[in-house]
């Protein structure tokens, strides 16, 4: 274990056993919307209803699949990390149990929850003017966050789910702005 995650996870630990009452729920909810997407995919939806914001749902939907496929489908599985409550004598199984003992099932490195907000948030964040997209960039602290309380991620899952979230977001907003510079992909998502 190394002095990073255990910081992070002890004050989580703290955070959990000391205001539990009032983060519990908040974090449970922020965790919710991370659940195959659920809130991110109804975002994108009323985002690409609107003409004036379909090329940012365009950008933001394909910065998720990126992250899905680079976080979930592969970086996981070629890691290969259990997660912090799977060693039962370590403190992050007190911890685990003592926040609710979340399930969560498959491997921790890196964060699928923090992977898909910061794709989200990223996308969001480089295709609106910054002096109110800079907002954005809270989804992945708060998912993050709720990730760390419940014990289900180590600090540096996270981490790494942030960084993944973001190459993805680069890499879709690039490819959706070359890819609009033809003439039938302007008509369809005009900026």
């Amino acid at each position: 274990m190394n002095p990073f995650d255990e910081a992070i996870g002890r004050s989580f630990a703290w955070l959990a056993q000391n205001g539990g009452a009032f983060f519990g729920p908040f974090f449970r909810g922020i965790s919710f919307l991370g659940d195959y997407g659920i809130g991110f995919l109804l975002a994108l939806a009323i985002l690409a209803v609107f003409k004036k914001t379909r090329r940012s749902a365009l950008v933001a939907f394909s910065a998720i699949a990126l992250g899905f496929v680079f976080s979930n489908l592969m970086m996981k599985n070629l890691v290969a990390r259990p997660r912090p409550f799977s060693d039962q004598t370590s403190p992050f199984y007190e911890w685990w149990v003592a926040a609710g003992s979340l399930g969560e099932s498959g491997y921790s490195f890196p964060s699928g929850h923090t992977t898909l907000a910061a794709s989200f948030a990223f996308s969001l964040f480089f295709f609106y003017p910054k002096r109110f997209s800079w907002a954005f960039l809270f989804l992945p602290i708060l998912m993050g966050a709720s990730r760390l309380y419940f014990v289900v991620h180590y600090g540096t899952d996270v981490v790494g789910g942030i960084a993944v979230g973001l190459l993805a977001s680069l890499i879709a907003y690039f490819s959706v702005k070359r890819l609009c510079r033809f003439q039938k992909m302007k008509a369809l998502f005009p900026e």
